[in-house]
């Protein structure tokens, strides 16, 4: 008897360390880097681009379509090892607004995504003006945002186009094609005012936009029943303190102030889907908005609004982890994190009543971070940044940028290893209820662009095939 006891509990030990090392599974970060610790992935002195061939940039450039020196990336996302980033069309000349990096002759390169044909001005089943987009790490859905106008920062002797209406593509980036698109009616998205600027996604098939037009808003596409509202809201607009406006520089070498009267701007979400983090650009508090009533078109989100607390200063792009929320901190060339769920067991609140009253330094560095612009997020624990250095950009009678390398490279992308993955690593993949297929409609939008391009057709037979058996693998 006390044989088989002792074989008995042999037997559960060894199930008991079994189970031990099939839940334990290691994270897929490396666990022994320090937290904060700073990679330089890319720099620039200038964007430049894969053209297919040195003679079609030359002639890009004689022509004006590639005018290099108004090339400045903004948004990145990060998608199983692949870098994708935007170059809106602030101005004149520029090629191609989202482009994924490439290594090319040692140096990075932007390659046209997904094509140099989806990079056409003046056809609206092109990108015409791509600020910001979101990547659902469960999916690989890539959702873009695209404002349709270009030249915003026009300079003397040339004047804002409205080429095209508001809209959002979704691209699959595991098939290689478009599911879907949406144009935002009027009503939604204003044709001469409305700014669609950043990008974050729900659990339930939910678009959150931000708009940094005009008043500012609130922009929202429920992508499951292909329909689009939009809320507005006296903390979407600019802060009426004078000191919002004003923004140092405090760089090595300029010390200008820059004033500027930016509304909503950088938008976050909870990783339990329920709340949406906002900010203005021109404006110093950090907003809360439960989600169920952004997603209502017909709720009244006056009394809903709050502010979590004053940030320590103004912030463009802002981003949400598995637990902490990340904003940058422009005059302090700096990236801060509030550790919110620290703040609530300190505190004794539920997120819906939480105060920000903890705020903490991630990396500081006066010359390199200078205006801290889209965060993204990869598999591996770290927060990933674009620097561009947009307010010396923007200033034209100030001289700019400097193109010589002389200052070093105007445009960088960085990782920062903080512990935990992006807001979406959480629940499960969104279930359709109609399975994603690519779309014929896009495809055929898409021939319109090069009706004689072979791949092109080859989408379309493809599409075909795909319909006759849905299983199949393929690509469009």
């Amino acid at each position: 008897m006390n044989r088989l006891l002792m074989i008995f509990a042999l037997g559960l030990s060894i199930c008991s360390v079994q189970s031990f090392f099939l839940h334990r599974r290691p994270r897929p970060w490396a666990p022994n880097l320090p937290f904060g610790h700073t990679t330089l992935v890319h720099d620039w002195v200038q964007l430049e681009y894969d053209w297919p061939s040195e003679a079609e940039k030359q002639r890009a450039i004689a022509s004006g379509r590639y005018i290099p020196e108004n090339n400045v990336f903004t948004g990145i996302k990060v998608y199983k090892g692949r870098i994708f980033v935007t170059v809106p069309r602030w101005r004149l000349g520029v090629p191609a607004t989202l482009s994924e990096v490439i290594v090319k002759n040692g140096r990075p390169v932007l390659k046209p995504f997904p094509s140099w044909e989806m990079q056409n001005l003046n056809n609206c089943a092109a990108f015409q003006y791509v600020m910001s987009m979101e990547v659902d790490p469960k999916t690989g859905l890539m959702y873009m945002v695209d404002t349709g106008r270009i030249n915003t920062f026009a300079p003397p002797g040339t004047e804002t186009l409205n080429l095209c209406p508001h809209q959002i593509f979704i691209y699959d980036l595991e098939r290689d094609c478009f599911v879907q698109n949406h144009t935002f009616p009027e009503s939604v998205a204003r044709a001469t005012s409305t700014f669609l600027n950043d990008v974050v996604i729900d659990d339930q098939g939910y678009v959150f936009v931000s708009d940094a037009g005009g008043n500012g808003g609130l922009v929202v596409y429920d992508s499951r029943r292909d329909r689009s509202h939009r809320h507005e809201h006296p903390s979407m607009d600019v802060d009426t303190d004078p000191a919002a406006r004003t923004f140092p520089t405090n760089t090595g070498y300029s010390n200008e102030t820059y004033f500027f009267d930016v509304p909503m701007d950088g938008i976050a979400m909870s990783s339990d889907y329920n709340f949406l983090y906002y900010c203005v650009l021109t404006g110093f508090d950090l907003f809360q908005l439960p989600t169920s009533l952004a997603r209502d078109p017909n709720a009244d989100i006056g009394n809903a609004v709050r502010s979590v607390g004053r940030k320590l200063g103004q912030s463009g792009g802002i981003t949400h982890g598995e637990n902490n929320l990340y904003y940058g901190v422009l005059p302090r060339n700096a990236v801060y994190y509030w550790p919110k769920t620290d703040d609530q067991r300190r505190q004794g609140r539920p997120e819906h009543s939480v105060r920000m009253e903890t705020q903490l330094e991630l990396v500081q560095d006066t010359e390199t971070l200078q205006f801290q612009d889209t965060f993204g997020w990869d598999d591996s624990g770290f927060l990933w940044l674009t620097t561009n250095r947009l307010l010396t950009f923007l200033d034209t009678e100030g001289g700019g940028l400097d193109f010589t390398g002389r200052r070093g490279p105007n445009y960088r992308i960085y990782r920062f290893y903080v512990g935990e993955q992006s807001y979406l690593k959480r629940g499960v993949p969104l279930r359709e209820p109609r399975e994603y297929k690519c779309s014929f409609r896009v495809i055929l939008r898409k021939a319109r662009l090069a009706c004689k391009n072979e791949s092109i057709l080859r989408n379309i037979q493809c599409f075909f095939r795909a319909k006759r058996d849905p299983a199949i693998v393929y690509s469009c």
